[in-house]
Order: structure tokens, then sequence, then C-alpha cells
């Protein structure tokens, strides 16, 4: 008999776990408390709760007799019939609360889980002995987010090479063949700089420009192009789990590590020493990066690797140049000892990823939605002071996935205008957090002194456009806010908060009506 009581605390390490099973033994191994059905659905086409039992033996077991619980005063409140589970292998129980106990269907427990987390465990044949456990109770749990115990460390991200990272570059003059894009390739007589490289530009993108990395006294009105050296060091290639190149450019550019191709903008087939630019781009202050997931598996060497660029203006002779370069990724410790977290990828019946720690807080605002007539400063906060604010100014939801990553929250936004703000926090081997959405309506100067009986509701699409027609099938992404009349007043003004503010979708209503001038909206 084996018995493990996990505490609702997160990484948990359970090198034993792995270890030390003998033939035979059961584990809860994943559960997904909260199923919206985008991953599983049961034979009825419910999305039911469910939980995976692992044989971790290497021969074929049965769990004839077994039990599962939420009840710590019940332990045998749904008992397994003679099913067998292989070595090795898992089964899937469905928490629905519909008691199905046949040998050869589905199987479903005659309870189901609380996300708020509850007692769950499971008993051996005796009755009472435990075989596994969450006890007191496994923590909060989210839609659609498994918790299990996961294999291998969390991600940490990673800088390869960063903005300013040191360089070797050359002005071609003629074909050198291939080699240069390799990391054994001999660059002593090139020059030494450092990144972001370029000329012409006076705000402060051309801040970024590095004082070696001032190429207009070398390169303009020589050569459209220049090759760039940029060495990084890897000390496991094992250890890396993702890697992304992130470029801003004027104009093009060609980008390979360690002699293989792994991004392109604006470039030439075929591309010579002293290839344009196919196109024209201009950088501004805001831009976000170009990015591209890198294919590096094979490719990284232990030591000293090599990202090679081939940076391209639109002419020899244009007045502005710029690329700045960055290598980033993630790093994971394949050999970090198991531990119980969450699973943004749910993966019942196979062996489970990386965990996850429980998401940092909601964002904090200075704030909240309303209607305004004078500009004002919006901060961001959120309890945990390791957490990362992203946030959004377009609707979409913020994201710190670096091939597509939002702007970070670093001071105050100004709000002059009606605008919608998205925010949420991110952890380093978290969840996301829970995004947060504030919507602000800036209103004529002349509405300062507005009153009125009714209720008034404020609808915005923040420049997004009409309502979509009464026939479409989609809606307009739209935000409401509604004022109701003060209770003590019986008025309704903008100078306090509004009663309710959300996003939602719109459309006109009607039939022939829906081409009035003065619609009907179906929100």
């Amino acid at each position: 008999m084996k018995h493990f009581s996990f505490s609702s605390g997160l990484a948990v390490l359970f090198g034993l776990l792995l270890t030390s099973f003998s033939q035979g033994e059961f584990i809860i191994g994943e559960f997904l408390a909260e199923n919206s059905g985008i991953s599983v659905t049961d034979e009825d086409g419910f999305p039911a709760d469910w939980i995976e039992i692992r044989n971790t033996g290497t021969t074929a077991e049965s769990l004839n007799g077994y039990s599962l619980t939420d009840a710590p005063l019940n332990p045998t409140k749904w008992t397994f019939p003679d099913v067998t589970v292989p070595g090795g292998g898992a089964i899937l129980v469905f928490a629905s609360r519909k008691d199905r106990a046949v040998v050869g269907s589905e199987l479903h427990t005659n309870f189901s889980l609380d996300i708020d987390g509850e007692y769950l465990a499971l008993i051996e044949p005796d009755g009472s002995s435990i075989e596994d456990s969450f006890s007191p109770e496994y923590p909060q749990q989210y839609p659609d987010i498994s918790y299990g115990l996961g294999v291998g460390g969390s991600r940490v991200a990673a800088v390869f090479v960063p903005v300013g990272a040191p360089l070797n570059y050359l002005i071609p003059t003629e074909e050198i063949g291939d080699s240069w894009k390799m990391a054994n390739f001999d660059d002593q007589t090139w020059t030494p700089a450092h990144s972001a490289m370029g000329w012409g530009y006076s705000t402060s993108v051309g801040d970024e420009i590095a004082a070696d990395g001032d190429l207009e006294g070398v390169m303009k009105g020589v050569n459209a192009s220049v090759f760039m050296r940029m060495p990084f060091q890897i000390d496991d290639p094992a250890q890396i789990a993702s890697m992304f190149f992130r470029a801003k450019v004027d104009d093009g550019y060609v980008v390979w590590l360690n002699g293989v191709q792994i991004g392109a903008k604006n470039d030439r087939n075929p591309l010579l020493f002293d290839s344009r630019a196919s196109s024209g781009e201009e950088v501004r202050v805001g831009d976000p990066f170009e990015n591209h997931s890198v294919n590096f598996a094979g490719n990284l060497v232990t030591g000293e690797n090599m990202l090679a660029i081939q940076a391209m203006n639109s002419s020899a002779g244009s007045s502005d140049f710029i690329i700045i370069p960055e290598l980033l990724g993630e790093t994971q410790d394949s050999n970090a000892p198991a531990e119980l977290g969450y699973f943004e990828v749910t993966t019942p019946g196979m062996v489970n990823g990386s965990p996850s720690a429980a998401p940092p807080g909601e964002v904090q605002v200075s704030v909240t939605s309303r209607a305004f007539m004078e500009t004002f400063e919006l901060t961001l906060s959120v309890d945990e002071p390791e957490a990362t604010i992203y946030y959004t100014l377009d609707g979409t939801l913020p994201t710190n996935d670096l091939a597509n990553i939002s702007p970070e929250y670093s001071g105050p936004i100004t709000i002059d205008g009606s605008t919608l703000v998205r925010s949420r926090a991110f952890r380093q081997g978290a969840l996301p957090g829970q995004g947060r959405s504030e919507g602000y309506m800036k209103m004529a100067a002349s509405e300062e002194n507005f009153s009125s009986d009714l209720p008034v509701v404020l609808l915005s699409t923040f420049g997004g456009g009409a309502p979509f027609s009464s026939s479409s099938s989609l809606r307009r992404d739209v935000f409401m806010l509604i004022y109701e009349p003060d209770p003590v007043s019986g008025r309704t003004t903008f100078n306090s908060e509004p009663t309710l503010s959300t996003r939602g979708g719109y459309k006109k209503r009607g039939s022939s009506s829906a081409n009035f001038p003065k619609y009907g909206m179906s929100f």
C-alpha cells in the first residue's frame, strides 16, 4: 500500500513518485474539474468532468474493487468494475454523476468535481486504505485547465541574442559563399560592433542604434547589403524548449541559425552579396517586432552557435536604414523531478507535459469603465510583485507569447479619447492571469451637465464600425455602459460610475425597420 497526501500548495516535488513504484500501483495522474467540451466529451456528448487513473507499473493490472471518492467519510462512494489498465497506461473516468460501472463501456462516477477544490481519493479494494489522494483538498481549478502530475520542469524565458549584443559585420564587395553563416567561420577581419545598426533615424527608434552600429559612412552608397554574425552560447541543446527570432527592419533581411535559414522579409531570389530589399519599410516608434518561430531541432550545438543575418536596404544610397534583431526562447529542465501543477493543454490518457503554477491575480485599475470629458492617466497594478502586466488597446486579449507579444505595461496610460484597455498579468512558470477589460468613452464637454430621469445606455465599438445587418450570423464587438438614475436625486448623470459595464456583441434587429436611420439593435 502507498498513501500520498497532497496539500493544496503547488510545485510539490515527486521524484520518488516516478522511481519507487512497485508493479500494479495506481495514481490519479490528471483530472479536469470544469470541462466545456473543447478537449473531450462523454458518449452522450456531454462535457463531463474527468479523472485519469494511471498504472505506474510495467504489467497490466485490474482496478476491480478500487474506489473513487470525493467524501472522506464515504471512501467507497464509487467502485470500479473489473477493468484492466496496461502497464504504463491509463484509463479515463468521467465524473458526471451518471454512475455507470460496466466493463467495456465508458465509466462514470456518481459525483462530479468541484472547481473550488475538494477532497479526491483513489481507495484500495479493502475499502479504507488510500492508494492516492488530494488531501485535504486539491487547489482552485480553472475552466478547461487540468491538474495533475507533470514531467520535467517549468519553462523559463531566455534571451539568447539581446538587442545590443556584440557582433561582427562586413560590407561585402564580392560573393564569399555560404561558410560565413556557420559558427566555425573565421571573421577576425570583420568589423566588431553591437546591434542595433543603421543610420538616418532621429526619433527614439534611432536611439537604439549602437554607437559602433552607425553604418552610414561605410555602407551608404557602397552596398545595399550588410552581413552580420552574432554568436551565442548553448550549454545543453536538449534544454531548449522554444526559440523565436524577432526583428525590426528598414527594409529587409534573411536570417540563418548555424547555416539553416529560419526567417526572411523583403528578400530576393536569387540572394546576392549586393541584393537590395524587394520593397521598402519604415520603422516607427511603437512598431512591433516581426516574429519567426525557429525550427531549432537538430540545428543547435553545445557551445557556440551562430545567428547570421544579411540585412538589406531598398537601395545602396537610401537616406535611412535600420536592423534591430534579437533571439528569444524558453528553456526547460527535462531532468527536473515530477511536480504537481496545471496544464493548459490537457492530455487525458497520455503522459502529461510540464506543469504550470496557479495564475497571478486580476489586474487592478486606477479608474474603472466610464464616460469622461477630461484626459486622465490610467495606472495598472497587480498584487504579485514578480508578475508582469501586458495590455492592448486594439480589443485583443493580451498575450506574452513571444511569437505575438503584447505591449508590456511600464507606466501610466494616457486616456485622451474613447479607448478599450484590456490587460492581463503573467508570471514565469504560471498560468496566464484573468483578462480584464475596461472601456472609457469620451463625451463632448457639453455633456458635463447632462441629466435625465431615464436610464442611459452608451455603446461604442471604439472605431470598429457600425453593427452588422440583421441578417448576419455575426455580431460586432461593442462595449456597453449603462447609467441609471441616482436613487436619491432620481436623475441620471455621467458624473458617477455606471451601473453596468461589459463587453458584448451587437447587430441590427428587424426586417424593413433595420434600414431606418434609427434602427433597433440586438445586443
